[in-house]
């Protein structure tokens, strides 16, 4: 840079040497290297951080909707299996969406499958108290039955004497 005092006729210069020019460029390089490093690392740091929460925040929410559906799926491989003797948890119940209502209608058929066993345990035993009757009452009769036939056998054969008898006693009379 130059400028020109003409009072006096003179010519005023100043300038910077390149030396110095390139050290304070170079400061400032190593300055803005060093914050975009400190900034790369933060950034990264940041993003691994982001990157687990992410993570954990997924499993959570899997194992939160997986969860219930496992177990349903348990119990009605139990229900497949015949085994009605579980409990639909009432945490799965409870839920307010289509897991829920699924885990409700499972106990609802279990619940319904329990009834209906029991009324076919009760007809059964009612049906086995009964065919326990008819047998006992078929066995009465059979012994009636061979009472009787015996009974018959004794007065057809007190007939066949009596028959005897009379045919003896028309003989005896047509003789005399």
């Amino acid at each position: 840079y130059s400028l020109s005092f003409k009072p006096y006729n003179w010519v005023i210069g100043t300038g910077n040497y390149i030396d110095d020019l390139e050290l304070l460029v170079n400061v400032k390089q190593k300055e803005y290297n060093s914050n975009m490093y400190k900034s790369i690392c933060t950034s990264f740091i940041i993003l691994i951080i982001g990157i687990m929460i992410c993570i954990i925040l997924a499993k959570y929410v899997a194992e939160k909707i997986s969860k219930p559906i496992v177990n349903i799926s348990q119990h009605l491989k139990m229900l497949s299996e015949g085994n009605l003797k579980f409990n639909v948890d009432k945490e799965d119940m409870n839920l307010k969406d289509e897991v829920g209502e699924l885990a409700r209608s499972m106990d609802l058929v279990k619940n319904n499958l329990q009834e209906m066993v029991s009324g076919i345990s009760n007809t059964s035993s009612t049906l086995n108290t009964s065919v326990s009757e008819i047998s006992s009452a078929t066995e009465e009769l059979a012994g009636t039955t061979e009472s009787q036939a015996a009974a018959t056998e004794e007065f057809t054969a007190s007939l066949e004497e009596v028959k005897e008898g009379i045919q003896e006693n028309t003989e005896n009379v047509n003789k005399s």
